[in-house]
């Protein structure tokens, strides 16, 4: 498995048809939280709203409901969770897919889906695929050829299996939380994503993350350190 992510132009993405012009006049950004289910012609996800203005813990009205329906070609709109604290809500949304992106889900032959992050600002597009290598390079040239501009800014090996013989350096759910960290950019610098928002998006509470993450990154030091791999290969700086 490989896992990728990309920097491209919000603006790229209106020729797409994945976005409607003006929608950052309302809206702050878009997070794609989960899919459910990917098909050329349509795909099931989660996704996260930020507005611009306040938002309330009540569905939208019933006329503003059709509104979006018919706007973004949506088959199923239904609101998750409000929090007006942060102006997020959350959505399960059924979309038809559009010409281009049905193209790049053929492309991908069911071998390619999002990952994370997956987050649209009014400026800039992070998006991220996880795949078969093969299948994920199919799908970048199908994005050079269509001229869409963007930057490789991640490039990562999927959590797997150790090999025969090893014992699991990490439990399943240590490795869940790890991969998740390092997809939304936890251990870069600057962090791009808090320990609390992370632990919020995972659904445990902060303390509990960080003795999960303490603990994988205490058996990777370990593991590191006991086979000597790329000890005494830093640089000048290391």
């Amino acid at each position: 498995m490989r896992s990728v992510t990309l920097e491209l132009p919000t603006t790229t993405l209106e020729p797409l048809g994945l976005l409607p012009r003006g929608f950052f006049d309302r809206y702050e950004e878009l997070e794609l939280v989960e899919t459910l289910g990917l098909e050329p012609q349509w795909r099931l996800q989660v996704l996260r709203l930020r507005s611009r203005e306040p938002s309330s813990r009540s569905s939208p009205r019933s006329s503003r409901t059709k509104e979006i329906r018919r706007t973004y070609g949506l088959e199923r709109f239904e609101l998750l969770e409000s929090r007006p604290s942060t102006r997020d809500r959350f959505f399960l949304v059924r979309q038809k897919n559009p010409g281009a992106i049905a193209a790049l889900l053929t492309e991908a032959q069911g071998e390619v889906y999002p990952g994370r992050p997956f987050l649209l600002r009014e400026r800039v597009t992070l998006a991220s695929l996880r795949g078969e290598r093969r299948a994920v390079d199919r799908v970048l040239r199908r994005l050079r050829a269509l001229g869409i501009p963007f930057q490789l800014k991640r490039v990562l090996p999927g959590v797997g299996s150790p090999p025969a013989g090893i014992p699991p350096l990490l439990t399943p759910r240590q490795a869940k939380v790890l991969e998740e960290a390092l997809h939304r950019g936890f251990y870069e610098h600057p962090r791009r994503v808090s320990l609390t928002r992370l632990a919020t998006t995972l659904g445990i509470s902060p303390v509990a993350l960080g003795r999960l993450l303490r603990r994988a990154e205490g058996s990777l030091a370990r593991r590191f350190l006991e086979t000597g791999t790329g000890v005494g290969r830093a640089g000048p700086g290391g």
